[in-house]
C-alpha cells in the first residue's frame, strides 16, 4: 500500500489532504473485500481502522524524512470533483462512492478549518522518481528538460505534464535560456518547425497556458505566417472569436487548417469521404479555394491536392509528397497504422 501512496503523492502538484487519501484506500479495501453485510457502526469501525493503518506508516516515513505531514488549508483542486454539479461523461464512473463524496465535502469544506496534509520531501521525490523509472514508467521531474531543444521540451510537456508542472518546467527552461525575452521566441520557433499541425497546436497550447495573459498572447500571434491558422482555431475554441468575425482570407486559412487536421487524424479516407458528401462542382471550387488560401503547410496542401484530384477526377494524381519528418506522407502514415491493427 505504501508505495502506491507515495506514487500518488509524487504525481500531485500540491500537498494532498490525508483524509482524501484515506477515502481512496478505504474504497480500494471495499473493492477487495466484501463489507456489504456490515451494519453502519461496524463499517465505521473498519473505515476508521483502515485510516489508522494508513497513518501509522505515514508517521514512520515522516520520521525518516521521506514525507512532510503538515496542517493547513487544502488546495481547491482537491475539492473540484466533489461538486454536486460535476458533469461526468456518459458511462464515466464517479471518482468515489457517494457516501465518501459526502464525507469529503464535509471534511474539505473551505469554512471547516485546516486539515492534515502530506507532501514528499526532496529526498523522497528523488527516490520515487528513480523507482518509477526502474519500473519502466515515465515520471517527469521538473527541471530535467532545462537543456532540451524547444520542440522536444514542448512536445514532452504536451504529452506527459500536468498544467502545474508544465508551467514550472517551462519557467525553468526560460530561466536557463536567458529569460522570456530571449527564450520565448525560441519556443515559438520550435512550434513553427513542427511539420505536424495537430502536434504543433498541442505544443502551442501548452505554451499559451503558461502565459499570464493567454488571450493577448494568442491575439499577437494571429497574424503570424506559420502559426496564424492554428492560433485562429485556438481562439475560436477558447470562445475569444467566432467564425463570423473572421476576414475572408483568415476564415479560408482556418478552414484549410481543419482539413489538414482531418488528414492527419483520419488519413486519406477521411478526406475522400468528406469530399464525397459534397456535390462534385462545389467540392472542386472548395478545394481550389483551400489550395489558394495561402496556408503555410505546403506539404499538407500538396497531399490535399493529390487526394482531391484522385477523388474528383481532375487529372491523374501525382505521387504524394514525402513528409520531411516521418519519411512518408501523412495520409500514407495513417493508412499503414490502420493496416497494422
Amino acid at each position: 500500500m505504501l508505495p502506491d501512496v507515495l506514487n500518488t503523492v509524487y504525481g500531485l502538484p500540491e500537498p494532498i489532504p490525508v483524509i482524501r487519501m484515506a477515502e481512496s484506500v478505504w474504497s480500494a479495501c471495499t473493492e477487495a473485500f466484501y463489507v456489504g453485510d456490515f451494519d453502519a457502526a461496524t463499517t465505521m469501525r473498519w473505515r476508521d481502522g483502515v485510516g489508522a493503518d494508513l497513518r501509522r506508516p505515514l508517521n514512520v516515513v515522516a520520521e525518516f524524512g521521506a514525507v512532510e505531514l503538515t496542517v493547513g488549508r487544502p488546495d481547491p483542486v482537491y475539492r473540484a470533483d466533489l461538486n454536486r454539479d460535476w458533469d461526468l461523461e456518459p458511462h464515466e464512473p464517479a471518482p468515489l462512492p457517494s457516501d465518501a463524496m459526502d464525507r469529503l465535502r464535509a471534511g474539505l469544506d473551505p469554512d471547516g478549518g485546516p486539515v492534515e496534509l502530506i507532501s514528499l520531501t526532496p529526498l523522497a521525490t528523488w527516490a520515487v522518481h528513480a523507482q518509477l523509472l526502474r519500473a519502466g514508467r515515465y515520471a517527469p521531474l521538473v527541471g530535467e528538460l532545462s537543456e532540451a531543444e524547444p520542440a522536444q521540451l514542448l512536445g514532452m510537456i504536451a504529452e506527459h505534464y500536468s498544467p502545474e508542472t508544465a508551467e514550472a518546467e517551462i519557467a525553468e527552461w526560460l530561466t536557463t535560456h536567458g529569460g522570456q525575452e530571449r527564450g520565448l521566441p525560441r519556443l515559438l520557433d520550435g512550434v513553427r518547425g513542427c511539420p505536424f499541425r495537430i502536434r504543433a497546436a498541442a505544443m502551442l497550447d501548452v505554451l499559451a497556458q503558461t502565459i499570464p495573459d493567454r488571450s493577448a498572447f494568442l491575439h499577437e500571434l494571429r497574424a503570424d505566417q506559420q502559426l496564424g491558422p492554428i492560433v485562429t482555431q485556438m481562439l475560436i475554441d477558447d470562445g475569444e472569436i467566432t467564425v463570423d468575425e473572421l476576414a475572408p482570407e483568415e476564415g479560408l486559412r482556418a478552414m484549410t487548417e481543419q482539413f489538414l487536421h482531418l488528414l492527419e487524424i483520419g488519413g486519406s479516407a477521411a478526406i475522400t469521404g468528406a469530399l464525397a458528401e459534397i456535390p462534385t462542382g462545389q467540392a472542386r471550387e472548395m478545394v481550389a479555394a483551400l489550395l489558394a488560401s495561402g496556408h503555410p503547410d505546403l506539404t499538407g496542401l500538396d497531399e490535399l491536392r493529390n487526394l482531391a484530384q484522385a477523388q474528383l477526377g481532375e487529372g491523374r494524381p501525382r505521387h504524394a509528397t514525402v513528409h520531411p519528418l516521418a519519411g512518408m506522407s501523412r495520409s500514407d502514415q495513417r493508412d499503414k497504422h490502420k493496416r497494422r491493427r
